[in-house]
């Protein structure tokens, strides 16, 4: 593992995504969707720059899940990033919102995260195809 002062870091927050996954690029391009007013960078896991930014993460893991990294270089990931994604995104705020006030919420919205997650390949029968995103603002 290197350094983490030897880490890039994002001048925005990043959306890490799987660029081999169908089901997760036609979510990373709705979230590029939402995301109306740019407050996000989008990587794919495949992309050099992904490794960096996620250098204490072991491969393995960092193909696991989506990842948020933030400027500060602090990294979010599964559930947890997704509630990142939503504080994010003015239409999805809500839910970030109630999941700092309700555990239960919390608990529920990273749990309903984990199921979609493991039959994402299924999923991928019932979304549009989409190109990689990737937007990288230095």
């Amino acid at each position: 593992m290197s350094d983490p002062a030897d880490r890039i870091r994002p001048l925005h927050p990043v959306l890490l995504y799987d660029d081999h996954c169908k089901f997760c690029r036609a979510s990373a391009a709705l979230v590029q969707a939402w995301d109306r007013e740019q407050r996000l960078d989008f990587l794919p896991l495949s992309d050099p720059l992904a490794a960096s930014l996620l250098a204490p993460m072991a491969e393995d893991e960092r193909m696991q899940s989506i990842h948020v990294v933030q400027p500060d270089g602090s990294i979010t990931s599964a559930g947890d990033a997704f509630l990142s994604l939503c504080a994010l995104l003015p239409a999805a705020s809500w839910l970030a919102n109630a999941s700092e006030s309700a555990e239960p919420v919390a608990s529920a919205t990273k749990a309903i995260y984990l199921g979609v997650a493991k039959i994402r390949g299924s999923l991928a029968h019932v979304v549009p195809q989409r190109d990689p995103i990737r937007r990288w603002r230095r």
